[in-house]
């Protein structure tokens, strides 16, 4: 059973992708304004005009203007300084439909691809599910389903944020045209982009690479999937 080199290229890439997200969430952050009120505030800030007023953006998207002397002290503070501590901080459940397409081969193999995952995301953005999908391929007119891992992670955080994100699903697939007989191991690798919606809906836009085990074989194609998330 062979694995093409494609597939180790694209790890690599995802690998690399992973690295450079990581080390750019560590150089970010954030202002952090004490009110004379007692009020501690986290954002941006857009505008200081010294002794007269600071705009101020929180990290929900809201704008503030302050007068000079409604500031006791400004301050910065790294992102997930405040928030570090157990990744089990902040875990709530999510529900995603993704939905997928992908061509394979010379003689143009189409792949309808559709998922239900259930899955827990903790504050930081990561997250981890359980899933279903139907992976339909229409020149042999086959119907897989494959019982599913995912690892996931993106760093929108904010309602109208956009951010990379990435996505490891692994499982095992059965065939629906042959009561559910055992095919092999799933593999998908993917990369792409979290669009923040509301609170707790974003919509996923992601590339990956598929890999299929069969009885003594197994294949691998390209293949772009949407996410719904809420």
């Amino acid at each position: 059973m062979k694995i093409s080199t494609a597939f180790f290229a694209f790890c690599l890439l995802l690998a690399t992708f992973i690295c450079s997200e990581s080390a750019l969430a560590q150089n970010q952050t954030l202002d952090v304004v004490y009110l004379t009120n007692g009020s501690v505030m986290r954002g941006k800030i857009e505008e200081l005009v010294p002794g007269q007023q600071t705009r101020f953006r929180t990290t929900d998207g809201n704008l503030f203007v302050f007068d000079t002397k409604d500031i006791a002290k400004i301050e910065k503070e790294e992102v997930g300084e405040k928030q570090g501590g157990s990744i089990l901080d902040g875990i709530s459940s999510r529900e995603t439909f993704g939905l997928g397409y992908a061509v394979y081969g010379n003689n143009i193999q189409n792949f309808i691809k559709f998922r239900i995952t259930e899955s827990l995301v903790n504050k930081q953005g990561l997250s981890l599910g359980l899933g279903l999908g139907i992976h339909y391929q229409n020149l042999l007119d086959q119907m897989y389903l494959p019982v599913m891992a995912t690892l996931g992670y993106h760093t929108a955080a904010r309602k109208g944020s956009l951010s990379p994100a990435v996505m490891v699903t692994l499982g095992y697939s059965f065939d629906a045209k042959s009561k559910l007989k055992s095919i092999g191991y799933y593999l998908n690798p993917a990369v792409g982009a979290c669009y923040k919606v509301g609170d707790q809906s974003e919509i996923s836009l992601m590339l990956g690479w598929d890999y299929q085990a069969v009885p003594g074989n197994g294949y691998g194609y390209f293949s772009g999937m949407i996410y719904f998330t809420y």
